[in-house]
């Protein structure tokens, strides 16, 4: 597999663990490789320059790719179970929803597999059906929404496309109900979440859902007078109320990640700029 991985790469692994999908960032290649035997089983080159891709969670072999000039699109594949591995296409499509003039920047499925949300360099964000291929909401940039390229989209883990959280680099991060249970119209952001600490690089959801936890960073140089500040917010998913923050990092979050189990007693890991992961005990009790 070494030979294959001359140029740049990310990587998404299904949920099966037995499949990898590589993206070359200089070749414009997606490929599947079979983790045990390091063999290249499915390679495309791609129209668009990508900038994130997701496997489904059922682990059903539904993947998603997105990127330059609004592309989103999707393969269904089909994995042996048994005897030798292999991958094969079973279909694809690409989604229509964004302007061609804006880059699709960041994706995510919710719980059944059935939705993804994609955001924009516009700040702008798509949800489709999957299966249907059909546009289910469009939310626009602008006034009571986000202003600058989203970078992290997540629907709630439970109630899945009933709630998506979105972050941006405009600073906010924003709760959207998509079926209009509490907002007067599906679609309307119902809380934003914003305390001036920089661009919101990354969100995610406790297991349970009931709290949400935004990266941020701020723009300032570690050289000017005023130091970069790198900080974890936790929120309540329920009111939208600031929880806890946390100001340990020295250097810009890239991502976290939640502890899959319920009773981890909301275990959090950070990765940063400055090579170190940080692993948090969030003794946070939602409000509201």
């Amino acid at each position: 597999a070494d030979a294959e991985a001359d140029a740049d790469v990310f990587d998404e692994t299904i949920p099966t663990n037995a499949y990898v999908c590589t993206l070359g960032a200089d070749d414009g290649y997606l490929k599947i490789f079979s983790v045990p035997s390091g063999e290249c089983l499915y390679a495309t080159k791609l129209s668009h320059a990508i900038r994130a891709l997701s496997w489904a969670p059922d682990g059903g072999g539904t993947l998603v790719a997105v990127g330059q000039s609004g592309f989103v699109k999707t393969w269904d594949f089909e994995f042996a179970e048994i005897g030798a591995p292999r991958a094969t296409l079973v279909s694809e499509r690409e989604l229509i929803g964004f302007h061609p003039a804006v880059d699709a920047t960041c994706v995510t499925f919710d719980v059944s597999s059935e939705y993804i949300a994609v955001g924009a360099s516009d700040g702008s964000a798509c949800v489709w059906d999957v299966g249907a291929g059909a546009l289910d909401h469009a939310i626009p940039a602008g006034l009571n929404a986000h202003k600058a390229e989203i970078t992290s989209v997540k629907f709630h883990p439970v109630r899945g496309r009933a709630q998506l959280t979105s972050g941006s680099l405009d600073g906010d991060g924003r709760v959207w109900d998509l079926v209009g249970e509490a907002a007067d119209v599906a679609g309307e952001c119902l809380h934003t979440l914003r305390w001036d600490a920089g661009a919101v690089i990354a969100v995610d959801y406790t297991p349970c859902g009931r709290l949400i936890v935004t990266a941020t960073s701020s723009s300032a140089s570690v050289k000017s007078a005023v130091a970069s500040v790198n900080r974890l917010l936790v929120w309540s998913s329920v009111s939208g109320r600031l929880c806890k923050w946390y100001d340990a990092h020295t250097s810009r979050i890239n991502d976290t990640s939640w502890h899959p189990h319920p009773g981890s007693r909301n275990v959090v890991v950070s990765a940063c700029d400055d090579g170190v992961l940080r692993v948090w005990s969030i003794r946070a009790a939602p409000s509201g």
